[in-house]
């Protein structure tokens, strides 16, 4: 699977992380998240560019620029939705906010995302908070979501 390949990439040195984002693979990943309805595939994505923010302040103004966070903070909306209490069924299989999985990965990327000193995207990231008050409000029980949702909270402090 090639998103599993940029996912080592991405984790294994800066110099990959820099490389994923000039040949445009972490674009192509962003839109591969919007478009597809392959939840695996749509995890694994989302799994290579929390790597990349991961490594440096410079990938991650790159992924902020490039719409990275909106997407993640559109997901989790999304998945913290009411209606995303039922199992709502698709071609694909179960709906992506059924999926403890899922919302542990992109909350994984938001706090890989909010590394360092966010002070100064202030504004960007202030839309986080009302998504991750419902994140902890809905899925209390998740003990795994809870740990991910402290980092994030780590960063904010």
């Amino acid at each position: 699977m090639v998103t599993w390949t940029l996912t080592n990439l991405a984790y294994s040195s800066s110099e990959d992380s820099h490389l994923l984002n000039k040949c445009g693979a972490t674009c192509k990943l962003i839109e591969l998240i919007r478009q597809t309805c392959d939840l695996n595939v749509r995890d694994q994505a989302m799994w290579t560019l929390s790597n990349v923010a991961g490594d440096c302040a410079t990938c991650r103004t790159f992924l902020l620029d490039m719409g990275f966070l909106d997407l993640l903070v559109s997901l989790l909306d999304e998945w913290t939705a009411p209606i995303c209490e039922l199992i709502i069924q698709h071609d694909s299989g179960l709906h992506a906010g059924s999926r403890p999985e899922s919302r542990r990965t992109a909350v994984w990327a938001v706090s890989n995302m909010c590394r360092g000193r966010i002070a100064a995207y202030n504004e960007r990231y202030a839309m986080l908070v009302p998504v991750l008050a419902r994140l902890r409000d809905n899925f209390i029980h998740e003990k795994e979501l809870m740990v991910e949702l402290c980092w994030v909270g780590q960063c904010f402090t």
